[in-house]
């Protein structure tokens, strides 16, 4: 029996418990919650957090909603740098063992505060899903797999006490999960650390073709791994010859010495580069967002491995999981977080109380310090499995243009963008920053309209400056870093840009007297319109 195959049964034996209680859970969504929630409440009513809010008197949801106030990460910006200094009982009792950066609204980057039991948390959502995954595919238990568990973010420590980020990106799963997925995996975690990224992917695809029996891929944007199999075309040659040879000469012009078994060398002379059923005959899974801005590069997915099931992943960010694949849709995690949605309306509900085909922004209460926190995502009820929702993500606030998981926020890009005209004294009497395509690769284009006597020279200034700005949001960084995003453009437009603007937002059905400037769009194909 192959050490995965062990790894596995050992992690659904110690699992089993926690997909029963899934399971039960789904016919009574408004008790456990309630439990989750009431229980997190007297765990935490001595931190400062807690006093703040008077969590000693409540006693009740209605309780909990009258007293604490719906919040962004700006509201808890204090209580995260108090953390940050290595104050303890702020946000939750429990010990903060990382801070997780992610991309924030009015900043570059957040923090979220994550714990143990925040980690089992993420674990009572994980544990359904792969449960589910076997249940569907039993051959995947006979594999190695592939996982990008969750985008590798460099941040700076500067004088934070509590350590930020993971050292890895299974630490996500806890030490027996992050055994687990070390066991099975067909390219080792010590890849990431390669800096240069042709390097990287190209010890990925070498180690990805030595894994004949590869069973499952996990990655987050389907264009990351669509961007692979183009490099697999590109270097086939010289990846089978550093296979037959035992060698692995990386594109920087480095060289690693690797083993390899001369059986599957053989295998892949006889095969084409574009034959992955070839390759991999035994793939059961690609697992990758689906939903939103990635539907279409999902669908692409979909047609390009046509002979493997292709599963959207469920709705998972850094703060929080909210949904997961379960017998074939899409319910809420009702064991992780507590969970309202809040409507257009500005009420909010609990799960037991949505409404079919509402559209909801969630509002989650974590084991990590969060209350009443909103997500920025908007979701839709598509039904209900037993008597809990199942949603759908329809994508971020409109404030927001997410295509492959960069998070740029309205707010943030203003304030890169005035920072840089600024700085280069460029007066503009129009700028809107837009992606070229909403199909990755691609690449954010600054439509900038200037005044009479600017030069065109600063326009090259503005892009690398611009650029610099952007990239202090990790997600944009990492999005770039994967060529999932192509550098930043600069088009200079003509003086009529505004009225060419409110002509678009016309013709989509907008009143001109609601049209409202945008800095950011989430819009495409904006030049033959503003050129």
């Amino acid at each position: 029996m192959k050490i995965c195959e062990i790894a596995y049964q050992m992690w659904q034996l110690s699992q089993r418990r926690t997909v029963q209680c899934f399971s039960k859970a789904l016919n009574m969504p408004q008790q456990v919650q309630r439990q989750i929630l009431l229980s997190t409440i007297q765990r935490n009513k001595n931190t400062a957090f807690g006093k703040r809010y008077h969590f000693h008197a409540i006693s009740t949801l209605e309780e909990y909603q009258n007293r604490v106030p719906l919040c962004e990460y700006a509201d808890i910006e204090s209580d995260i740098n108090r953390i940050k200094n290595g104050e303890s009982s702020i946000l939750t009792d429990d010990k903060i063992t990382h801070l997780i950066p992610t991309s924030g609204t009015t900043s570059a980057a957040k923090l979220i505060p994550y714990t143990k039991r925040l980690q089992s948390q993420f674990n009572a959502g994980i544990g359904p899903w792969i449960a589910d995954l076997v249940r569907l595919f039993p051959d995947l238990l006979r594999g190695p797999a592939y996982w990008s568990i969750s985008p590798t973010i460099a941040v700076q420590q500067n004088s934070s006490v509590v350590p930020i980020g993971f050292e890895d990106d299974t630490s996500y799963l806890g030490f027996f999960g992050r055994w687990l997925i070390q066991s099975t995996l067909a390219v080792p975690n010590d890849v990431r650390h390669i800096c240069d990224e042709n390097d990287f992917r190209y010890l990925t695809l070498l180690h990805l073709l030595r894994a004949k029996d590869l069973r499952l891929v996990s990655i987050w944007h389907p264009s990351f791994w669509s961007l692979l199999m183009e490099r697999l075309d590109q270097w086939w040659l010289q990846l089978v010859y550093d296979l037959q040879h035992g060698t692995c000469n990386l594109p920087s012009g480095s060289r690693l010495k690797i083993r390899f078994g001369k059986k599957r060398i053989r295998d892949l002379k006889n095969t084409k580069p574009d034959d992955w059923k070839a390759i991999w005959p035994k793939i059961c899974v690609i697992s990758a967002w689906g939903d939103a801005a990635a539907e279409l590069p999902f669908s692409q997915l979909q047609r390009d491995w046509s002979h493997t099931y292709c599963q959207p992943k469920g709705i998972i960010s850094t703060e929080s999981f909210l949904s997961l694949p379960w017998q074939g849709k899409y319910p809420a995690a009702v064991c992780s977080h507590f969970i309202e949605l809040l409507g257009d309306d500005g009420r909010c509900v609990d799960l037991a109380s949505a409404e079919k085909d509402g559209v909801y922004e969630p509002v989650l209460t974590t084991a990590g310090g969060l209350y009443r926190y909103r997500s920025g995502d908007r979701i839709q009820v598509t039904d209900f499995l037993a008597c809990t929702p199942t949603f759908r993500l329809l994508g971020r606030s409109k404030s927001t243009s997410d295509i492959c998981g960069e998070k740029l926020h309205e707010i943030h890009v203003k304030r890169a963008i005035d920072k840089s005209l600024q700085y280069l004294n460029i007066d503009a009497t129009f700028c809107m920053l837009a992606a070229n395509d909403l199909q990755p690769p691609t690449h954010y284009e600054l439509f900038i309209a200037l005044t009479n006597g600017q030069q065109q020279i600063l326009l090259d200034k503005l892009k690398c400056m611009l650029e610099v700005q952007l990239c202090a949001n990790p997600h944009y960084a990492y999005a770039r870093k994967l060529g999932q995003l192509r550098a930043l453009s600069v088009c200079q437009v003509g003086e009529d840009a505004p009225s060419r603007y409110l002509k678009r937002m016309q013709s989509n059905g907008q009143q001109l007297g609601n049209i409202k400037p945008a800095i950011l769009s989430n819009m495409g194909k904006w030049r033959s319109f503003l050129k």
